[in-house]
């Protein structure tokens, strides 16, 4: 009978797993590596592997951590905070994961929310590649407002800082998440989204209403992300990229408060399973 290297391999690895479980308080270390192998689209042999490699450094215990959590809450049954806690894996071990690994990490998260709302703009963020993206995903998805939007924040400066990556998903961002609000919402912002990217005229109108907005409610961020937006929209070129960041961070408030209202009725599915 022949040997099965990839068991063989496991096996020479499992010591070492073992150890790094029990430090993680795992019991049932067969169900968590069948669970680390599957939202990392790994073989055991390869799971094992990244088990041990992660164990190495103190970055990768905190990725180990996170999926950790994860796999706790997909066992119980909550994908939603499962879902999170895998973005959360990927965002924080974007730097100690190897690359493909952790572009099959966000392909699961996104995969998990595929149909809900949000999935077109997880998708788009999983597919930027970013771990500020998966960051953003993990605090939306756990509203957790800092999270959500110091992720937004990392994304957009990517975006305003790189020209090529931002002419490839800028626009699609921003579609995403305007498909992910409500429509009152969504038809707002799109009549001043479009007045923002003519000059001149388009500036003098838009800006009107923003003033406006800022008036009836100096508090709320929005409305002074929205003239900035606007004054933005009337440089040309590097002024109308920057208008499309803003847009971005203005649609990100709309997006976290869309996401609230929703509370339990977001439909994410198991992320191992996905």
């Amino acid at each position: 009978m022949r040997a099965n290297p990839e068991r063989a391999s496991f096996a020479t690895a499992l010591p070492e797993i073992i150890t790094i479980t029990q430090k993680l308080g795992i019991e049932k270390i067969q169900k968590f590596t069948e669970f680390i192998g599957a939202v990392t689209g790994g073989s055991s042999a390869e799971t094992g592997k990244l088990i041990g490699y992660l164990g190495q450094s103190n970055e990768g215990m905190a990725t180990l951590r996170s999926l950790t959590t994860s796999y706790n809450e997909a066992a119980k049954g909550d994908y939603r905070a499962s879902t999170a806690s895998l973005a959360e894996a990927v965002g924080s071990g974007w730097n100690t994961l190897p690359e493909a690994t952790r572009n099959r990490m966000a392909t699961k998260v996104a995969s998990s929310v595929a149909g809900s709302k949000i999935g077109p703009f997880v998708g788009v963020l999983a597919e930027a590649g970013a771990g500020d993206g998966m960051k953003a995903v993990a605090g939306l998805m756990r509203g957790d407002g800092k999270d959500f939007f110091d992720g937004l924040k990392g994304v957009t400066k990517s975006l305003s800082e790189n020209p090529t990556l931002s002419k490839k998903f800028a626009p699609r961002l921003v579609k995403s998440m305007l498909d992910a609000i409500p429509e009152k919402s969504r038809n707002g912002m799109l009549a001043k989204m479009v007045g923002r990217k003519i000059p001149a005229i388009g500036t003098v109108l838009v800006g009107l209403t923003d003033l406006g907005a800022i008036a009836s409610k100096p508090n709320d961020p929005k409305t002074w992300m929205g003239l900035g937006s606007t004054v933005a929209g009337a440089l040309p070129g590097a002024g109308t990229a920057a208008s499309v960041v803003i847009d971005i961070g203005i649609l990100g408030v709309e997006v976290y408060d869309a996401v609230r209202s929703l509370g339990g009725d977001l439909k994410v599915t198991n992320p191992a399973a996905s």
